[in-house]
Parts: structure tokens; sequence; C-alpha cells
């Protein structure tokens, strides 16, 4: 599978996940384990793929919460998130 391939399903799953609310608390986005989780892959990997498409301007990195330990992490969001989904269900638990 080429990278271009790889990129699309991981664009994919970020936008699916962001608009199922499996994100980071505090308006955080979708942390690379739960998109690694998602393809089949380790969460390294999906780190790195993340960052290079924030570099290049295809996902959008956000500060959260980890919704376990409550530390702050990066996590990303689809660069089109505002316009796909103004009202992104929480997840449970969540205040």
């Amino acid at each position: 599978m080429n990278i271009l391939a790889q990129d699309h399903e991981l664009l994919e799953a970020v936008r699916m996940l962001y608009a199922a609310g499996e994100t980071d608390l505090a308006a955080g986005g979708v942390h690379p384990e739960s998109i690694g989780e998602e393809l089949g892959i380790d969460m390294k990997t999906a780190t790195h793929r993340c960052r290079e498409l924030a570099d290049e301007g295809r996902l959008v990195r956000q500060d959260g919460l980890n919704p376990e330990t409550l530390q702050s992490r990066i996590s990303y969001a689809p660069v089109d998130k505002d316009e796909s989904n103004t009202e992104r269900p929480q997840r449970s638990g969540a205040t």
C-alpha cells in the first residue's frame, strides 16, 4: 500500500473518530493511540504520520487532556472540523 493511500485512511479515521466523540477532554482531538487501534497500526507509526500530516496542514494539532489520567497531551483533528461537526458528541463521563 502506498503512503497516499495510508494517509487517506488515516485522515478518514481521524474524521470518523472525531465525529464519534472519541477525543481527548478539554476540546482535544483524536489521540494517535485511538487512530492506531482503529487502523491496526502501532501508536508510534500513527504519531509520526499525524505529525507529518499536521506539518502539511492536512490535520490540526490540538492540546487536550487524556480522559483517563487528565494529563495534557497533543491530539489531532480534521482540518474541516468546524464545518462538518458543529455539535460533536461528548465522551461518556465528560463534563
